[in-house]
Protein backbone atom coordinates (compact mmCIF):
# COMPACT_ATOMS: atom_id res chain seq x y z
CA UNK A 1 0.00 0.00 0.00
CA UNK A 2 1.37 3.41 -0.97
CA UNK A 3 1.30 6.34 1.38
CA UNK A 4 -0.80 9.26 0.12
CA UNK A 5 1.19 12.08 -1.45
CA UNK A 6 0.86 15.38 0.32
CA UNK A 7 2.13 18.80 -0.63
CA UNK A 8 4.02 19.12 2.66
CA UNK A 9 5.60 15.68 2.26
CA UNK A 10 6.78 16.45 -1.23
CA UNK A 11 8.08 19.86 -0.14
CA UNK A 12 10.03 18.32 2.74
CA UNK A 13 11.56 15.77 0.38
CA UNK A 14 12.54 18.47 -2.11
CA UNK A 15 14.14 20.56 0.64
CA UNK A 16 15.97 17.53 2.04
CA UNK A 17 17.34 16.63 -1.37
CA UNK A 18 18.39 20.24 -1.97
CA UNK A 19 20.24 20.15 1.36
CA UNK A 20 22.07 16.95 0.45
CA UNK A 21 22.99 18.34 -2.95
CA UNK A 22 24.22 21.58 -1.39
CA UNK A 23 26.22 19.68 1.22
CA UNK A 24 27.84 17.64 -1.55
CA UNK A 25 28.79 20.77 -3.53
CA UNK A 26 30.04 22.71 -0.49
CA UNK A 27 32.21 20.16 1.25
CA UNK A 28 32.87 21.27 4.80
CA UNK A 29 30.28 24.07 4.83
CA UNK A 30 28.83 25.02 8.17
CA UNK A 31 25.09 24.48 8.71
CA UNK A 32 24.34 28.20 8.88
CA UNK A 33 26.21 28.83 5.62
CA UNK A 34 24.27 25.99 3.98
CA UNK A 35 20.97 27.39 5.19
CA UNK A 36 21.75 30.85 3.85
CA UNK A 37 23.10 29.67 0.49
CA UNK A 38 20.17 27.32 -0.08
CA UNK A 39 17.49 29.61 1.30
CA UNK A 40 16.41 27.02 3.85
CA UNK A 41 15.48 27.62 7.48
CA UNK A 42 18.43 27.03 9.82
CA UNK A 43 16.29 24.85 12.08
CA UNK A 44 15.49 22.57 9.14
CA UNK A 45 19.17 22.26 8.18
CA UNK A 46 20.22 21.48 11.76
CA UNK A 47 17.41 18.93 12.19
CA UNK A 48 18.23 17.07 8.97
CA UNK A 49 21.97 17.07 9.66
CA UNK A 50 21.34 15.77 13.17
CA UNK A 51 19.20 12.98 11.74
CA UNK A 52 21.87 12.07 9.19
CA UNK A 53 24.70 12.26 11.72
Amino acid sequence: MKAPKTESGIRALERGLALLEGLNKRDGARPTALAISLGLPRSFVFRILETLG
